[in-house]
């Protein structure tokens, strides 16, 4: 074919035409053969030995009690709390207390009341020992005593109070 051109010129065009024709299908049909760029990862490498781990992590939490409770006071009186919400706490540790000045005051005057009946009791019996006091006397003496003494401990076990 190029035999038949007459112009040498043509053909050295046409050549040129022919590999820049198959230079550009190389080109541009061939695989990409670059890979695309991947995120680098930096990565701590330490040597191993042998040592004790202590690792501490403060957290906030709020803790819910599993059971809740109703305090219900069997005396009136003033609540004076011990211990906080939220406090700690030990087993059996008291954590609040109805302060009632009224069952104080009167445990006070029945104590009192006792002192005096006891001293009455041990009068009374010198003075039937010595014979100016009658048996009847001596026994009633005796019995306000003993009342006085009762008073005060169903008072103490009634009002929890342990002086």
């Amino acid at each position: 074919m190029l035999k038949n051109i007459k112009d040498p010129r043509i053909a050295i065009i046409i050549v040129m035409l022919f590999i820049a024709a198959f230079l550009s299908y190389r080109y541009f049909s061939a695989p990409n053969t670059q890979q695309p760029p991947q995120d680098i990862k930096v990565v701590e490498v330490e040597k191993v030995q042998l040592k004790d781990i202590t690792q501490t992590t403060r957290l906030t939490a709020t803790i819910q009690a599993k059971y809740a409770s109703m305090l219900v006071a069997q005396d009136h009186g003033i609540l004076e709390i011990i211990h906080d919400s939220g406090s700690k706490v030990k087993k059996s540790e008291l954590i609040a207390k109805i302060a009632n000045t009224g069952i104080e005051k009167n445990y006070q005057l029945l104590e009192n009341a006792k002192n005096i009946a006891e001293e009455q009791f041990k009068r009374a019996s010198h003075l039937l020992k010595s014979g100016a006091f009658s048996k009847a006397e001596f026994e009633t003496t005796k019995n306000n005593f003993i009342l006085e003494i009762i008073v005060v401990h169903v008072l103490k076990w009634n009002s929890k109070i342990f002086f």
